[in-house]
């Protein structure tokens, strides 16, 4: 906490404090030299790693070479007696997540957003940086305007990166690429796309298009399931906004817009009140293959053609960033899936001793929640001296137990041995 009054780099006297985050704490301040109100973010510094340096100092320089009436301006930065700032103008308003809180936006106010971020977008992209952390509490709103903020994740495509390993997630999990949330290194400007797609998703229906019980479960969503289509929550909402936002969706990066501010132009006039959404108690995200999927939680160590073995058994292997793996089936036959499913879970047993997996096969709900939800309650029981092994939800015994053997215990089941 910087008391009232300090002045760094003698320029910038501090106000009050505005916020604070996973990385530093944000001041409202007062430039000497030109008498109008600025931000100053600095780190912390009990959280002063080499981590959070790098990054504090790679955002500060990103914004010094970004310029855009939709950017957040960068004003100075630097390093006052040990203590890293970054000084940007002060924006006087809320974000986007304040707001959809508070009240939603109209479809004309949400399109509007779209193409001031997405003119944002482009003036960064057009400098090789992908922002890779789009999402409400990012944007800013300045009178009418809005400014996109916080570029310390930013990063070239190219560049080379310390803290991106398995393990190391990058982004917000509800708003992460397909990519992003398989732990890619380099994602590219369609990573953005994806992102923005996903928050004009939540402005028209107010609803997030992937949800979950946990971030595991939100990532394995983003990559296995697709969200329903926005007019199915708001009627309003037109065709061509409607296939926009979609196409901005595209598991494929070489799939989503590249042509994004032209297609918002092209949109017909929308209307200044914002629609009512339609109540429904359908899941939001429809699963792709809504076959048995089967989990293991992370840390998964590698398995040796692990791909190969996933599709001798009828599975394809989604590896997440966060060392997770899932392997889903196709649902044309879920009971021969279910038990392919559960042989190739015992095989995995094998090679990953001390290891938790869930096989579910859920009909009920959202199979994805129901195997994820599962694994972390056994995964989290597991590190309290319980058994490990192949766990299974209701409806994976059901398809399975005539050829396999299964321990009931309580309302658990454990998967053991084929039936001899």
């Amino acid at each position: 906490m910087l008391p009232t009054g300090t002045r760094i780099a003698g320029r910038f006297e501090i106000l009050a404090e505005a916020g604070r985050g996973g990385m530093g704490m944000v001041f409202r301040a007062q430039d000497r030299l030109t008498r109008t109100p600025v931000a100053v973010k600095v780190l912390r510094p009990a959280r002063g790693d080499e981590d959070d340096e790098a990054r504090f100092a790679r955002e500060a320089r990103v914004l010094g070479e970004l310029d855009h009436p939709g950017i957040v301006r960068h004003i100075a930065s630097g390093d006052a007696d040990g203590l890293l700032y970054l000084v940007m103008e002060w924006l006087d308003g809320e974000t986007l997540m304040a707001r959809l809180d508070r009240d939603p936006l109209s479809m004309a106010e949400t399109v509007e957003l779209a193409r001031q971020v997405a003119a944002a977008l482009a003036h960064a992209h057009e400098r090789g940086l992908v922002h890779r952390d789009v999402k409400p509490s990012n944007l800013m709103a300045a009178g009418a305007s809005w400014k996109l903020v916080d570029f310390g994740i930013a990063r070239r495509p190219t560049e080379v990166e310390r803290v991106t390993a398995t393990g190391v997630l990058v982004g917000t999990a509800g708003y992460m690429s397909p990519e992003q949330a398989r732990g890619e290194r380099h994602p590219t400007s369609a990573s953005d796309v994806f992102s923005l797609g996903c928050v004009l998703y939540e402005c028209l229906t107010g609803r997030a298009p992937f949800t979950g019980a946990n971030a595991m479960a939100v990532h394995a969503k983003i990559l296995l399931g697709d969200p329903q289509r926005p007019s199915q929550l708001a009627p309003a909402v037109p065709p061509a906004l409607d296939e926009l936002v979609l196409d901005m969706l595209a598991k494929r990066p070489d799939e989503r817009p590249t042509d994004l501010l032209a297609r918002l132009a092209a949109l017909p006039a929308l209307p200044a009140a914002a629609p009512p959404p339609r109540s429904i108690d359908a899941a939001v995200t429809r699963a792709l293959t809504p076959g048995p999927l089967l989990i293991v939680g992370p840390p998964a160590e590698a398995v040796p053609d692990l791909d190969t073995l996933a599709r001798e058994h009828g599975g394809g292997v989604e590896r997440l960033a966060s060392g997770g793996i899932v392997i889903r089936f196709a649902a044309t036959d879920r009971r021969g899936a279910a038990r392919r499913a559960a042989e190739l879970a015992l095989r995995l047993q094998a090679l990953l001793p001390g290891k938790t997996l869930a096989l579910a096969a859920s009909d009920e709900g959202d199979v994805v929640d129901s195997a994820v939800t599962m694994l972390a309650t056994l995964s989290l029981e597991a590190t309290l001296g319980a058994e490990t092994g192949v766990w299974l939800d209701p409806a994976a015994v059901a398809l399975v137990e005539d050829r396999f053997e299964i321990a009931a215990l309580g309302a658990r089941f454990r998967l053991l041995r084929p039936r001899t």
